[in-house]
């Protein structure tokens, strides 16, 4: 494994193509403001900053306009893409600062289209979109083929994982096609909005599934825990604490024929379900399991 480390001064994205796509790489970050946007090549990454002030930070929104000429679209303005397969973030903040207003759109802090990313102790931190969790809808790939890679377009069942870190973001601020998994994380609504938009892959079984998170806001807004992106999206929310307004509405169904929507202990609502035992016992061993293995 090959330790690199970098300081604000330095272009993270220069240093690491620089590196064969098969050099396994550990990257530490000391604590400071990297703008600028960063993709993620390299199977088996480790990225790891000194602190939570290790900040990697972009401004690009979705009504911006790409070198390309054409508008930048929501899945181009994430801060950090990650197009590999077991990568590993730890310790640090990743930002999207394009703000929020009819203006600005959609504005990605974090993308991944890599299986079994590991996010473990960071901040990821946006408004609308801030995290986003492949593969893009069938339908969208046909749509974007000619703006986003082929490593982007890929259409298959993804697993993700992200534990004891920190989300924020207002509307749809997570969202996407993966199993991931939140594991005693705090997602904070930091205006009103739509907190999980799944999209959940037909081969995937679970979606978004958030165990022993503490939901919080930064005001009194009206907020909803989730409507499905795309027909089939799943939410699970599994012993988790609402330290927040929550909307009449709990959830919405986005006119989408069918959605799984499950909540224990289970709050009566016509949109959700109690989450089944069987169910709920997978998640704790898929989490267990993979706390495990890092830990090691």
């Amino acid at each position: 494994m090959k330790q690199i480390k970098l300081t604000p001064q330095d272009d993270i994205q220069a240093i690491l193509d620089s590196y064969p796509l098969d050099s396994k790489l550990e990257v530490y970050l000391s604590n400071g403001f990297y703008k600028q946007k960063l993709t993620i090549r390299h199977p088996d990454l480790k990225l790891i900053g000194e602190s939570h002030d290790a900040i990697i930070s972009f401004d690009d929104h979705a009504l911006t306009f790409h070198a390309d000429g054409l508008l930048m679209n929501t899945f181009r303005t994430q801060t950090v893409l990650i197009v590999a397969d077991h990568v590993m973030l730890s310790n640090l903040t990743i930002e999207n600062t394009s703000g929020t207003g009819p203006k600005i759109g959609q504005a990605i802090a974090l993308s991944s289209y890599g299986n079994e990313t590991m996010i473990q102790n960071c901040v990821l931190k946006s408004t609308q979109d801030t995290v986003f969790f492949g593969p893009l809808p069938s339908d969208l790939i046909l749509r974007y083929d000619h703006i986003l890679s082929g490593l982007e377009l890929i259409n298959r069942p993804l697993r993700q994982f992200i534990f004891d870190s920190t989300i924020i973001g207002n509307i749809d601020f997570i969202f996407g096609g993966s199993d991931a998994f939140f594991d005693h994380c705090t997602i904070i609504s930091n205006g009103s909005g739509y907190i999980s938009a799944p999209s959940t892959h037909p081969k995937s079984s679970f979606g978004l599934v958030f165990n022993g998170c503490s939901f919080q806001s930064l005001g009194q807004y009206n907020i909803v825990l989730s409507r499905p992106w795309r027909s089939g999206g799943k939410a699970i929310f599994i012993d988790s604490t609402f330290n927040m307004p929550i909307a009449l509405e709990r959830y919405m169904d986005w006119d989408k024929p069918y959605f799984e929507h499950y909540e224990i202990p289970y709050v009566p609502h016509p949109l959700s379900k109690p989450l089944p035992e069987t169910m709920k016992l997978s998640i704790s061993e898929i989490i267990a399991e993979k706390r495990f293995f890092f830990t090691c």
